[in-house]
């Protein structure tokens, strides 16, 4: 992973000046810590965890100024160890096919190491829902979730 991709930029976390959040930590683990500070009901809980984590991955493109959608597919493939293509359609096509967490995603570049790639989406489906990094798929907004976001919940679904 290139070092550019270990900057942490300003945060979800920012907004919340008592909390003190650890950037070298799990997404999903800072996130639950503090959402006890904070006291949230289950649904405000929902609405603020899509928050943070539509924000962790899109602030990733704006700390590396990467504003462009095809430039942030190129970028997305590189990470994720495939060839970047010419043009936008044909990075999505290929990012379509792959099957990865997004809370993965997140901490790998988060603990800068590298994101693991499931062969199938039953299988990052059984993953997903044993280990609960789960991507809050209502609320989900953003380039990289369009392109990575998987049915875990039924994967004989089909992916968009």
């Amino acid at each position: 992973m290139s070092s550019t991709s270990a900057s942490i930029h300003a945060s979800y976390f920012d907004r919340f000046p008592a909390f003190t959040q650890y950037p070298r930590r799990s997404i999903r683990n800072e996130f639950n810590r503090l959402a006890k500070t904070q006291n949230w009901q289950p649904e405000e809980m929902k609405h603020q965890r899509a928050t943070c984590y539509n924000e962790e991955l899109e602030g990733h493109y704006a700390s590396l100024h990467i504003h462009d959608k095809h430039e942030r597919l190129k970028h997305l493939s590189v990470e994720l160890e495939i060839e970047p293509l010419d043009t936008f359609i044909e990075c999505k096509k290929a990012l379509r096919k792959l099957h990865v967490n997004l809370v993965d995603l997140m901490d790998a570049r988060r603990m800068d190491k590298k994101v693991h790639h499931f062969n199938s989406l039953k299988e990052l489906s059984i993953y997903s829902r044993k280990t609960k990094k789960i991507y809050p798929q209502d609320d989900a907004e953003g380039t990289v979730v369009e392109v990575l976001l998987r049915h875990i919940s039924n994967p004989s679904r089909a992916a968009k």
